[in-house]
């Protein structure tokens, strides 16, 4: 709970600072994911920060939060990034800094594709965590000059020491919404 007070409050507070570039949002039935981007240096378009929440529940009626800091650099079309990562998947807790890219194709002038893939391995992840990966696939619809609807798949993954194997926090179908400001 205090984890998602204060990712509210940080992004309020950028927001309010006229620093936000973008906001995401997408949810499927026991998933919800809320990303701010934002340009910390106007000087620099192509270095892209965001904030980022994913909270899922599963079939146990188990509970994960995931949050993350990231920082990108490019063009929309491909960018390359690092994303600091705190996760408490099923009881553990995993601090992973993971590396990835992100990208976007126009199709049309109104339809792209686009995903991201972010992947820490266990020498870059601590506490009861072994590694970390997060995959999202989508399909853009632009519905006016800076706002996107989407419908997407995406795959989270934690590896913990504590568990045999892979614990998923989040897979399947979701449909989202981008803003741009």
């Amino acid at each position: 709970m205090f984890a998602r007070m204060f990712l509210f409050a940080a992004c309020a507070g950028l927001y309010a600072s006229g620093a936000v570039a973008g906001f995401d949002i997408n949810v499927n039935d026991h998933a919800l994911r809320m990303i701010y981007d934002y340009r910390g240096d106007p000087r620099r378009q192509d270095l892209v920060n965001d904030a980022g929440l994913l909270y899922a529940e599963n079939d146990r009626n188990n509970s994960s939060v995931v949050i993350h800091l990231g920082l990108a650099s490019g063009a929309e079309t491909l960018r390359l990034g690092v994303r600091g990562i705190l996760a408490n998947p099923d009881g553990g807790d995993i601090l992973a800094l993971a590396l990835g890219l992100q990208g976007r194709l126009w199709l049309t002038n109104i339809v792209s594709f686009g995903g991201e893939f972010f992947y820490a391995p266990n020498i870059t992840s601590t506490l009861d965590g072994s590694g970390y990966r997060d995959l999202s696939v989508r399909f853009n619809f632009r519905i006016n000059k800076s706002d996107d609807l989407y419908i997407g798949y995406r795959s989270c993954e934690v590896k913990l020491d504590t568990v045999n194997g892979a614990v998923e926090i989040d897979e399947g179908l979701h449909l989202g919404i981008k803003l741009g400001f």
